[in-house]
């Protein structure tokens, strides 16, 4: 995500979070629609994270709809994150 605060799209929930193996997801509000999202924060750099089997797995994600499969809508990366943008 872009590191300037008017730049963001979303903004994050400081009280929603839940950590994972490899990710920590955390509740959002996209701004400019005020529509509710998660978003996952996958560390790149972490131990047992292998970076083109999560771009492989992110391409089908995108690809895929299907009412019992959470919607994957929107990818950012920096230099040490994937964030997913995935419906609640």
């Amino acid at each position: 995500m872009p590191p300037n605060t008017a730049q963001k799209p979303f903004v994050k929930n400081k009280h929603t979070k839940t950590r994972g193996g490899f990710s920590v997801v955390y509740k959002a509000k996209e701004i400019s629609t005020g529509k509710h999202f998660a978003i996952k924060r996958i560390q790149k750099d972490e131990e047992g994270v292998d970076i083109e089997l999560l771009k492989r797995e992110i391409y089908i994600m995108k690809k895929v709809d299907h009412p019992n499969i959470l919607k994957l809508y929107e990818v950012y990366e920096d230099d040490d994150h994937f964030f997913l943008v995935l419906e609640l």
